[in-house]
Order: C-alpha cells, then structure tokens, then sequence
C-alpha cells in the first residue's frame, strides 16, 4: 500500500484521476444499490436524504476534478525557471 500510495504522489494528475474513478464508481454503486433494494419492494423514503446528499456531493466532486487542471509544483517552477537564468 505504501509503494501504491507514493506512485500516487509522484504525479498530481495520478491522484486526481484516482479521486475522479472513486467519486464516479461510488455514485454509481449506490444508485444501482437502491434500485435493487426497490425491487424488493423495501421502502427507501427514509434513505432519499442520505441518496440526495451523497449523489449532491459525488457530483460536485466529479464536475470539481473534470473541470479543472492540477497546479505544477512551485518547486518545480522554480528550478526550471533558475536554470533559464542561469543559460542567459
């Protein structure tokens, strides 16, 4: 888990894409499992709040990772910038 957790980290995009999947796969796990629990016949009125809630959130957090780019690292900007410097 270690070594997964530090190829995340290597690049940003990685992670995000990893954010991106969970968020995606999660809301589509939980739609599917209330539609089977409604087969059943079960009453889901009482989870429509937590369903509303979640899909709100799992939306927002794919429109957020879709919509945007990952910032560079200041580091890495610095240093690129310093070596053009230091060609002139």
């Amino acid at each position: 888990m270690k070594k997964f957790i530090e190829w995340l980290e290597v690049k940003n995009a990685r992670l995000r894409r990893l954010m991106l999947l969970v968020a995606l796969f999660s809301n589509i796990f939980v739609t599917f499992l209330l539609l089977i629990v409604m087969c059943f016949g079960v009453d889901i009125r009482p989870f429509l709040g937590f369903y509303t809630a979640f899909i709100g959130l799992g939306m927002s957090a794919i429109g957020f990772y879709t919509a945007t780019k990952p910032r560079e690292d200041k580091q890495f900007n610095n240093v690129k910038n310093n070596e053009l410097v230091e060609k002139f």
